[in-house]
């Protein structure tokens, strides 16, 4: 689905979502890693390596490696992208309660009790501020389409 078809809560869940990948792919990565550093040592002449392990694996490990590295710097950077754009949309909602609401909620995905807490508020206040927040950036969504 693309950014403009979406509703304004999916459109800022995005952050939650790709976080969420990013720390599968690090995850992903960290066990690569440990496959890569089970590697055995050559020997200097190359005539053996330490028992156990098909000499033809090695390639794949270290390619398994590098293909995890590279899936983690597009979810890092696609994170990063995302999450300046939604900032920026949210800057457009006007009032400063609804900027901290929506971005303590949608970027720093704080609680809602966390949230009140922060800014001094009853939960209630909170949802309130955040309906109308998710009114606000639907409609920059929809003036974006136009």
């Amino acid at each position: 689905m693309e950014r403009k078809d979406m509703d304004a809560r999916k459109y800022l869940e995005q952050v939650m979502e790709l976080k969420k990948e990013v720390k599968s792919r690090a995850e992903h990565l960290n066990r690569m890693q440990a496959l890569a550093d089970g590697l055995p040592g050559f020997c200097p002449d190359n005539s053996r390596v330490q028992a156990g392990l098909n000499t033809d694996d090695v390639p794949n490990r270290l390619i398994r490696k590098w293909e995890a590295e590279k899936a983690l710097e597009e979810a890092v950077e696609e994170l990063a992208d995302t999450m300046e754009e939604i900032r920026e949309t949210i800057r457009q909602t006007g009032k400063q309660q609804i900027r901290d609401v929506l971005e303590k909620r949608y970027l720093d995905l704080m609680e809602w009790d966390q949230i009140g807490e922060a800014m001094m508020l009853t939960k209630d206040r909170i949802w309130q501020i955040h309906r109308e927040g998710l009114t606000a950036v639907q409609e920059i969504l929809e003036g974006r389409e136009g």
